[in-house]
Formats: C-alpha cells, structure tokens, sequence
C-alpha cells in the first residue's frame, strides 16, 4: 500500500506509533545502558570516586535522547539535519556500545558482548529507520496537502464561475423587472397627473370658497377683537390703579412696621444699656466696700501685730501658700473674691486676697459666673 493513499489521520496514526516504539526502546536502551555500563565504569574509577560511575552513562544517554528527538522534529519539518547531527548520532551509538560490551570483551565473554550490544545496536538502527520513516510520512502529508489545496482551488473556481453564471442571470432578470416597473410606473405616473390635475382644479374652487367665507370670517372677528381690545383695555386700566393703591397702602405698613421695630430695638438697647450702668455702679460700690473693709482690717491687724508682736523663733507661712484663715469675716471674704473676680483674678490670687481656700474661692467664681450668665436673660424676661 503506498502512502498517498492513506488518509492524513492514518499518516499521524501511524507516525504517532513510530514516536511511541522509538521512545520506549529509547527508555529501555538508557535502562540496560545503566545498569550494564555503570559497574564497568566503577572499575576504572578511582578509589573513593566510585560513586561518580553513573555519570558517564547517564550523560550518553541524554546525548541520545536529544538526538533521537532532534532528528524526529528535523524529519517531520521535512528537512535533513546535516553532518554534524549524523557525527553526534554514530558517536553516541558507539559510546553507549562501547559502554555496554566493554566489560564482558575485557573479560573475554563474547556471547555476553553480543547479548549486551543487543539494545544499543537496535537503538541505532531504530534512530536511522525511524528518519527514513519520518520523511517519507512528512512526504506523504505533504503530497496530500498540495492534492488538497489544488482540489480546493479547483472547486473554488468552479464556484467562482457557477456564481458568475448565477449573477449574470439575476442581473438579466433584475433588468427585465426594472424595465416593467418602469413601464408601470410610467403609466402610473400618468394616471396620477390627470388625478392630481383634477383635484387640484377642485381644491382651487374649494379654496376660493374658503377665502371669501375666511374674508367674511376676519371682518368680524377683527371687529369683536377691537371691541374686546378696548373693554381690555378698560379693565387693565382698572387693575393698575388698584394695584398702585394696594402697593401704596402696604409700602405704608411696612414703614409703620419697621419703625415700630426699630423704635422696639432701640428701647431694648436702651434698657440693656441702662442694667449694664446699673450692674457696673454695683460693682463699683462693692470693690469700693471691699477695699474700705480691707484697709480697715489691714489697719486693725497692724495696730494688733503692735500691741502682741508675734513670739520668736515663729516663722510665717511660705509666700504663695494662703491657709484657710477662720478670723476673717464671710462678708469681707466674699466682697475680696467679688472684687478679684471683676478685676479679672486668677483664683490663686483671689484666694491669698481674701484669706480663704483655693476650694472655697473655686465656688465662689463658679456662683459668680452663673449669675452673671444669668443677668442678661433675666433682664431680657424683665
């Protein structure tokens, strides 16, 4: 049976089962090649290197699997590899049987040489078939690719043509349809003239109707709408002075109204004015009383520090640190701290002035700025 006349899936078929039966003697090769060549290695390594004797047969091996897979892509691209791939190819064969017979030949085991040279001689003889095979498939599906382009372009040409032939006859009978319509379209046209003159006669007369009944129509209506015009006119008229007299009456309560607030705000001011008189007079008066009483006891304490002087050896308290003294007054205490806080004091220096705690001082300012928040709410009530 000859190669063109299978089918390209039989082709691939078949070159599928080459690839697949070159691998695996390829993996049996390396195998044997392994367990054959690596004890004849050992032998000629050095003492304590033995354990380097795989490394030889392993790198033949990869020399031939790169081969083998070199040559089956080279094949199926339908090229030739060269002289240097056929160099590498025979070298590699006779290493890995050199490798695999040298043992038993040195031993002097020629049966044993010839059962050992069995996979690497059908390796070689796999690789170089398989080359052979591989090239007459590529040239084979080759072949049939061309057949199958020429049947292709043939039978587009002869579609090409049968299209032709069906567009020269689609455009014949095209041809006659526009000729008929056109015939038809002329006689149509013709009909549609005298139909078109007719009613044009008649819409004539119709429109001529029309305008004298429009004329009439127009007359009166542009009678009705002068008469309507001036009663309009009439009514706007009437409508203005009204609008003038509501707009006077309401610019009039509205300067009523803001000078009525204004004259509110203004007495509000005024009163807010007065209340803070009021307020800074009585603040006034109690630093006055706070001050008078102050200098009264300042006058008192001294004539008593004349009369007792204070023991020897006593010593006074720390400057900055006020004691909670019992012997001045509430009154005289509470007008100091009125009078710090108006002045603006810190509660420290409000606390030495009047002779108390910082605790009891904190109050003092806490009722202090209550009232005074206070004052303006009240007087806004009042």
């Amino acid at each position: 049976m000859k190669l063109q006349t299978l089918t390209p899936a039989q082709l691939k078929s078949a070159e599928r089962t080459l690839a697949g039966g070159t691998w695996a003697i390829t993996l049996g090769a390396i195998v044997v090649s392994l367990l054959t060549a690596t004890p004849f290695v050992q032998r000629g390594t050095p003492a304590g290197w033995e354990w380097t004797a795989p490394i030889v047969p392993i790198v033949v091996d990869a020399a031939v699997v790169i081969v083998v897979r070199l040559d089956a892509i080279v094949a199926q691209l339908g090229g030739k590899s060269g002289g240097w791939p056929l160099l590498l190819r025979w070298y590699t064969a006779a290493a890995s049987l050199f490798l695999n017979t040298g043992d038993a030949l040195l031993r002097g085991h020629l049966v044993y040489a010839l059962l050992h040279a069995i996979a690497p001689v059908l390796l070689i003889i796999t690789a170089e078939t398989g080359l052979r095979y591989r090239a007459r498939i590529a040239d084979a599906l080759a072949q049939q690719e061309a057949e199958r382009l020429e049947q292709r372009r043939a039978e587009q040409a002869e579609q090409d043509r049968k299209a032709a032939a069906e567009r020269q006859e689609r455009q014949g009978a095209e041809r006659l349809q526009r000729e008929q319509e056109a015939a038809e379209q002329s006689r149509a046209e013709r009909l549609e003239r005298e139909r078109l003159d007719r009613e044009e006669r008649l819409a004539r007369e119709a429109r001529e109707h029309e305008a004298a009944q429009l004329q009439a129509q127009r007359d009166h209506e542009a009678t009705t709408a002068r008469e309507q015009a001036e009663r309009a006119d009439r009514l706007a008229l009437q409508a203005a002075q009204l609008q003038e007299q509501r707009e006077k009456r309401e610019r009039a309560d509205r300067l009523a109204a803001e000078q009525a607030e204004r004259n509110r705000v203004a007495a509000e001011q005024e009163a807010r004015r007065a209340e803070e008189e009021r307020l800074t007079a009585e603040r006034a008066a109690r630093a006055e009383q706070v001050r008078a009483s102050r200098e009264a006891k300042r006058t008192e304490r001294s004539a008593r520090r004349t009369e007792h002087p204070a023991p020897t050896g006593v010593q006074s308290a720390p400057s900055g640190v006020q004691a909670d003294r019992q012997d001045v007054p509430l009154e005289a205490a509470l007008a100091a701290v009125e009078e710090a806080f108006s002045a603006g004091l810190s509660q420290r220096k409000a606390a030495i002035q009047c002779g108390r705690s910082a605790a009891w001082v904190n109050d003092q300012y806490a009722r202090l700025r209550a009232e005074e928040e206070a004052r303006p709410v009240l007087a806004a009530a009042g």
